[in-house]
């Protein structure tokens, strides 16, 4: 398997994992109170951080890919 096909595969998990959460997280609010509804959101943000990390991790990959091509 490919770098690239493990990272790919990586990043699907992680976005499947948080799809999870958000769906709990949004069941959960029905009927919060202000103080619960802002600890989502916070969840929620410390989310996002995760897939924004770990889609610099596959541009990362990407943008090495050809050279380790070339190295070769």
């Amino acid at each position: 398997m490919s770098i690239l096909t493990a990272q790919w595969k990586l990043y699907e998990r992680e976005r499947e994992r948080e799809r999870e959460r958000e769906r709990e997280i949004y069941a959960n609010l029905e009927g919060a109170t202000m103080s619960e509804i802002l600890t989502s959101f916070s969840l929620c943000t410390d989310l996002n951080r995760r897939v924004f990390w770990a889609g610099g991790v596959m541009t990362l990959t990407l943008l090495l890919a050809p050279y380790e091509f070339m190295r070769h």
